[in-house]
């Protein structure tokens, strides 16, 4: 299960950069997040898109549960 949520997160974050017009492709965007490099001739920005995306998605997993009452402060 964790392996199919870490190729899910991987994959959302990659597509979901890729649409605002990041650069990293599939496999750095894996690298980034895996590893924890930089690639050659791409921008921090770029990279903090892609670690950032993940840590929200980390987010929505921590908050979402069939108990959890979501607030105005986690939209935010």
């Amino acid at each position: 299960m964790q392996k199919i949520r870490e190729s899910l997160s991987i994959e959302w974050t990659y597509h979901s950069n890729s649409i605002e017009g990041n650069t990293l492709s599939l496999r750095e965007t894996q690298m980034v997040l895996q590893e924890g490099i930089t690639i050659k001739r791409k921008s921090l920005r770029e990279h903090f898109e892609a670690v950032n995306h993940e840590k929200a998605i980390d987010l929505l997993y921590q908050i979402v549960s069939a108990a959890y009452k979501l607030r105005c402060i986690d939209i935010l």
